[in-house]
C-alpha cells in the first residue's frame, strides 16, 4: 500500500537554500529526497534532519538519463512526488567580454535547463495523484541583472519566463508552478561571488543590517506548497534584502 505521507523532492539540497528548505519541509512531517552532485552535502543535510529519513540521491540535473534516474528512484522508495523544489544552481564570476562559452553554457544547463528536466520530470507523477506542488528558487539578479553574472541573471530571468509558461500549462491538471526570487543570500555561493567591500554594502541597505538567511526564504516555501496555496500559480515572490 502506498503511503498517502507527503513527498518532496529538492534539487541543490546539499547546502545554502536547498538545506534550509529540505530540512524546513522535512520538519513538517513531508519525507524528503535530496538531490545533488555533492555526496558529502547531502549527508550533511541528512543529519541536521529531524528524523533522519531524508533519501540522498547523487545526481547531475544538467543529464536527462541523472534526472530520469533520480525520480525512478523517489517513485520507488516512496511511492509519489508531490512537491518539487528546485534549487540546483551555481554562480561562477565573469564579466561578459571575457567570459568563456563552456561556462555560459554550464550556467545555463545546471540553473535553468536543470529545472526545466527536473519539473518535466515530475509532471506524470503529478498528473496522476491528481495535484503537486512545483516552486523554483529564482533571484532578484534574474530582473535587477548582475554585473560580473550575466549568465547567471539570464539564467534566473529564464527561469521566470519558464515558470510562469508552465503555470499556465498545469492549471487544468492542479499542478501549482511559483518562483521565490530572494536577494542577497548568506550561503557559501554568494560569499564565494562577493567581496568583502560588497558584503558591507549590501549591509547597510538590509533590513536589520544583516544579509538574508536561507531560513528565510523556508516561511513562504512552506505556505506555497500547502493547501492554503492550491489556487496560487504563476507568481514571481521577490524578496529584496536587498
Amino acid at each position: 500500500m502506498v503511503s498517502t505521507r507527503r513527498v518532496a523532492l529538492v534539487t541543490g539540497g546539499g547546502g545554502g537554500i536547498g538545506r534550509a528548505a529540505a530540512l524546513g519541509l522535512n520538519e513538517q512531517g513531508i519525507r524528503v529526497a535530496v538531490a545533488d552532485v555533492s555526496e558529502e552535502g547531502m549527508e550533511l543535510t541528512k543529519a541536521g534532519a529531524s528524523d533522519q529519513s531524508i533519501l540522498c540521491v547523487q545526481t547531475d540535473v544538467r543529464d536527462h538519463a541523472s534526472v530520469k534516474k533520480l525520480v525512478q528512484t523517489v517513485m520507488h522508495e516512496f511511492g509519489r512526488i508531490d512537491i518539487l523544489v528546485n534549487c540546483a544552481g551555481i554562480f561562477p564570476v565573469s564579466r561578459v567580454a571575457e567570459m568563456g562559452e563552456d561556462e555560459w553554457d554550464r550556467v545555463i544547463e545546471t540553473n535553468l535547463k536543470g529545472a526545466f528536466l527536473c519539473s518535466q520530470a515530475v509532471l506524470a507523477p503529478m498528473r496522476a495523484q491528481g495535484a503537486g506542488r512545483i516552486v523554483s528558487i529564482g533571484s532578484g539578479r534574474g530582473t535587477d541583472g548582475y554585473a560580473g553574472g550575466a549568465h547567471y541573471a539570464a539564467s534566473k530571468g529564464g527561469l521566470i519566463g519558464f515558470t510562469k509558461s508552465l503555470a499556465l500549462e498545469m492549471i487544468n491538471d492542479v499542478v501549482t508552478v511559483n518562483i521565490i526570487a530572494p536577494g542577497i543570500t548568506d550561503t557559501p555561493m554568494m560569499r564565494g561571488v562577493l567581496t568583502s567591500e560588497q558584503v558591507e554594502r549590501f549591509l547597510q541597505q538590509s533590513p536589520g543590517s544583516r544579509l538574508g538567511k536561507p531560513e528565510d526564504i523556508v516561511a513562504l516555501l512552506l505556505y506555497l506548497v500547502s493547501e492554503q496555496a492550491a489556487h496560487v500559480t504563476g507568481q514571481v515572490f521577490t524578496l529584496k534584502f536587498p
